[in-house]
């Protein structure tokens, strides 16, 4: 009697001694292998249901068991949560030991909320009914079938030893009172049948609607009973109009039949209630009035809100309170099963103190808690009293034990073997298709994905132990030897080769070499390569990913030996002067070792247009003919150098007259300025100008004025069929020569030639008079790493028809649109007809220019926005000679603006719009740039 009267005392239950007592249990179920601290949720509800903050400090009848007593209502409430709390873990056991001692008591616990309530409640998770919590019911189910008659008779022993009344016909009946069944007591240990109803937490709804919820209701009500049923938990459905099922003082539990549904869904709560609040309680600002405060208080709730708060507090206390009138008032076990007549009768409640006399022998079971009796073990004092109640004890403790610590380590057998089993299938998973080295993101990569697998497959409390070393098995297997070299090439791919390989000595070739590509150890390598071009665009050859700038821009193409040879010549970008001091510094024998490559490759003749690129390798079918550029017309040039002649012409006619040899030297420049040269000759040439051109010198003028007579000018007396010019005043000369921006010599011959000259060559008057087109030729090469290479007709689409298909206008409209370095190559298609998301990208990396021989310049003056805006070491306008044909390389990988190497996009749509080359780079004017020597 010492622990009955201090849980008396410390209960609050002395005052309802001889009081009738409602007990209500409420069981929170927590997800199958979720373990983290108790749920705020479960605790809520429960304190809900209590109507009192009851269960936020703790008051244990036992390990885990929570009990509060509402006086007003006569009603114990008890309350056990499931979920494992992290906290309370200590390092003297390990994590294994301490899940199977929580998982043990868990079940002790839920087995006495079933023997000893009125109405146990589980709170369950938004998984409805987790795997574990059924198989705890079915072995519960076992354990209180093999128990109740020893547990009904050792209780019996224990109420008489202590002079406590017996609740109504539980025990020891006559004949004629057992064939009354109305009179068959219901409530005690090991014969207590507690009906058992739901509540579903968090369940996610678009929207909260109660007709969605009440169909839910239905749902869950039938597939609950369907598995119930199916795990013989509860019995089939009776014979007949009966309404209820038969039930037995052995079952575990009664779930009702009726109309009212079992199961009360509490939704997740709204976005309205999780977010965060933005107006922060404490601020400097002047306070709101009262007038103000009230009417905030009154604006409505939106309609989410409202039914939340509803159906987590005042529908789910209506719904308790239903089903605790329910289990006093209409269970099964009150009605008579034969016959019409029906006995509304209640059966007698237990007191305070038949509950607390109950509990304490029990708990003394299940939780190995001592009783005394005057400083003596209570269980050698009723065994000396009551000899048959030594067997008793013992079977009630070979039960527990065997039913429940033995379920557990059999499911932990089983959970262990399965575990070892798929961690093995796992591991063999994890190497599979595994190279020899790879990164630690690759390998983070297999092992998340084979414990994923783990996870899904493993069932028991040996999951998590096994996972913790399935995750160390693959982290050992990484480090023993699988480890790659973690540097990423430029176009970011990882290095193939293991970790510290740059230590290793160089690679021996020996005989068995020959059939085989024997990889440098001693450089990066990620076995990726590319197939691309020299710097003219002639031959191809196999280049490896590249690791280094220097590899990418220069030492590949210093490989080929045929973009320079007979005409031909590399510009030396970085010592050159660009703009109109431009000095061009030429190279013959090698190009200089710049991320970019300016190449002429001869006279313009090099280039046919029927036959488009020729000699060159990688072109796809009709893709290697540059656009036609119709730059102008040979009227339009005339008219042009006419009138930069005459605002010359007329500015002179004020200054002196020169001396004869200077006159002769003066006419003797321009001629030589409108000459071309068919040869390039390196002994005389000077490197500071184009192959093409003849050297020529500006004329300055001379400070000695020579006073002269006027001669009227030619111009009075136009040649037929040519366009008189209008007199222009000297203040006017210099925003003419301005606009016009020509470069001509600084001296004009008196006689000035003639708009149609009719000394020009049969070829070009038959052309001039046909066509009347001055016409030049532009292109923009792409290469994919396949080696397939194409001309763009701009914005990166491709010249599958050749040059028949562009109108001669069509250079105008490409030289004036932005042009996009990375595009999709036309191989993605054609080698992916099934439409795979496999994607390739080309890379502008040459540009074409072919200039007429005409008496104008076309320049290039290149500029790549990404995202900074990068010149390529060409910082002013670079002037092409006439007539000749050039192609710039440009870099395969940019640098920034501190010339550091940008690594090319790995996503392949962040790749396309990564960089672009500005429009507008190539120009034409309509004078001649004269070259300068330093």
């Amino acid at each position: 009697m010492d622990e009955i009267k201090k849980l008396l005392d410390t209960s609050g239950l002395s005052s309802l001694r001889d009081s009738g007592l409602t007990i209500v249990s409420m069981y929170g179920v927590s997800e199958e292998q979720r373990r983290t601290s108790p749920s705020n949720t479960t605790v809520t509800l429960a304190n809900r249901i209590a109507d009192s903050k009851a269960f936020t400090l703790r008051n244990e009848l036992a390990e885990g068991l929570q009990m509060y007593v509402d006086h007003t209502l006569k009603t114990v409430y008890i309350f056990m949560d499931s979920k494992l709390d992290i906290n309370s873990l200590t390092t003297e056991k390990t994590i294994s030991t301490s899940m199977m001692s929580h998982q043990s008591t868990c079940m002790r616990g839920l087995l006495f909320m079933l023997t000893v309530s009125h109405l146990v409640i589980p709170i369950l998770p938004p998984t409805i009914l987790p795997s574990s919590f059924m198989s705890t019911l079915v072995a519960l189910s076992q354990v209180k079938s093999n128990m109740y008659t020893h547990l009904a008779q050792y209780q019996s022993s224990c109420w008489k030893y202590w002079d406590i009344a017996v609740p109504n016909a539980l025990f020891e009946r006559k004949e004629l009172e057992r064939t009354n069944p109305n009179l068959l007591g219901w409530w005690g240990p090991a014969k207590g049948v507690p009906m058992l109803v739901f509540i579903a937490t968090n369940i996610s709804f678009t929207t909260i609607l109660p007709a969605a919820i009440k169909r839910m209701q239905d749902t869950l009500q039938l597939k609950t009973k369907n598995l119930f049923r199916a795990l013989h938990l509860i019995p089939f459905k009776p014979e007949g109009n009966t309404p209820h099922p038969p039930v037995e003082v052995r079952s575990l539990f009664l779930l009702p039949s009726s109309s009212q549904p079992i199961i009360h869904i509490v939704p997740t709560p709204p976005p309205e209630l999780t977010s965060p609040k933005s107006k922060s309680p404490f601020s400097f600002d002047t306070p709101t009035s009262i007038s103000s405060y009230l009417k905030d208080l009154t604006v409505t709730e939106p309609a989410s809100v409202t039914l939340y708060h509803e159906y987590s507090d005042k529908l789910l206390r209506n719904f308790v309170s239903n089903w605790v009138k329910a289990a006093l008032t209409r269970h099964p076990l009150h009605h008579s099963n034969s016959g019409f007549r029906k006995d509304t009768r209640s059966c007698p409640l237990p007191t305070g103190i038949q509950f607390v006399s109950a509990a304490v022998p029990f708990l003394s079971f299940l939780f190995n808690q001592p009783i005394t009796e005057n400083g003596v073990d209570f269980k050698k004092v009723i065994a000396f009293n009551f000899p048959s109640t030594k067997g008793m004890i013992q079977q009630i403790e070979v039960i527990l034990r065997k039913k429940i610590k033995d379920n557990i380590e059999i499911e932990r057998i089983f959970s262990r073997t399965h575990s070892i089993s798929l961690m093995e299938k796992c591991i063999e998973a994890y190497l599979q298709d595994a190279p020899p080295f790879y990164t630690e993101q690759y390998h983070q990569w297999k092992r998340n994905n084979v414990m994923h697998m783990y996870n899904s497959l493993a069932r028991g409390p040996c999951l998590e132990e096994y996972a913790v070393r399935l995750e160390r098995e693959c982290d050992s297997i990484w480090k023993g030897g699988r480890q790659s070299c973690e540097s990423v090439s430029l176009t970011g791919r990882a290095c193939r080769l293991k970790m510290g390989h740059e230590l290793e000595s160089p690679h021996v070739k020996t005989s068995r070499d020959d059939r085989t590509i024997a990889v440098d150890n001693t450089k990066h390598n990620s076995g990726f390569t590319f197939f691309h071009a020299c710097d003219c665009g002639r031959t191809q050859k196999l280049r490896d990913d590249p690791f280094d700038i220097e590899e990418a821009n220069v030492k590949f193409y210093n490989k080929f030996n045929c973009c320079l040879g007979t005409e031909r010549a590399a510009l030396d970008i970085e010592k050159s002067c660009y703009g109109e001091s431009q000095h061009l510094v030429l190279k013959y024998e090698e190009i200089p070792p710049t991320d970019a490559s300016l190449i002429y490759l001869g006279p313009s003749s090099v280039y046919k247009n029927k036959f488009g690129l020729d000699k060159v390798e990688g072109f796809m079918n009709s893709t290697n003919f540059l656009i036609p550029w119709a730059i102008t017309t040979v009227n339009e040039l005339k008219l042009h150098q006419q009138e930069a002649a005459n605002s010359i012409a007329t500015a002179t006619t004020a200054t002196a007259a020169v001396e004869t040899g200077a006159k002769i030297s003066a006419e003797s420049t321009i001629k030589n300025s409108f000459l071309r040269s068919s040869s390039v000759s390196r002994v005389n040439h000077d490197t500071s100008e184009w192959p093409v051109l003849g050297k020529t010198y500006t004329l300055k003028p001379s400070n000695n004025t020579v006073s002269t007579p006027v001669v009227a000018s030619l111009e009075a007396f136009p040649v037929l069929g040519s366009k008189p010019q209008p007199s222009v005043t000297s203040a006017a000369s210099p925003a003419k020569a301005s606009h016009s921006a020509s470069l001509i010599p600084t001296h004009t011959p008196v006689h000035t030639r003639q708009l149609f000259d009719t000394r020009r060559k049969r070829s070009n008057r038959t052309r001039e008079r046909v066509y009347g087109l001055i016409r030049g030729y532009v292109g923009a090469e792409y290469e994919c790493p396949h080696g397939h290479r194409f001309l763009s007709c701009g914005e990166g689409r491709v010249c599958k028809l050749g040059h028949a298909s562009h109108p001669k206008e069509h250079g105008n409209y490409f030289v004036h649109q932005d042009l996009p370095i990375f595009v999709i190559c036309p191989c993605t298609y054609a080698n992916n007809p099934s439409g795979s998301n496999t994607e390739v990208t080309a890379q502008l990396l040459r540009l074409y220019v072919v200039t007429p021989e005409e008496a104008l310049t076309i320049s290039i003056e290149p500029k790549i926005k990404k995202p900074f805006i990068s010149d390529l070491g060409i910082t002013d306008s670079l002037a092409y000679g006439p007539g000749s044909m050039y192609v710039l390389r440009l870099p395969f990988i940019y640098r920034d603006s501190q010339g550091s190497p940008i690594p090319v996009e790995t996503d392949i749509q962040k790749r396309l719009k990564s960089a672009i080359l500005l429009k507008d780079c190539i120009k034409f004017h309509y004078h001649e740039i004269e070259f300068y020597s330093k």
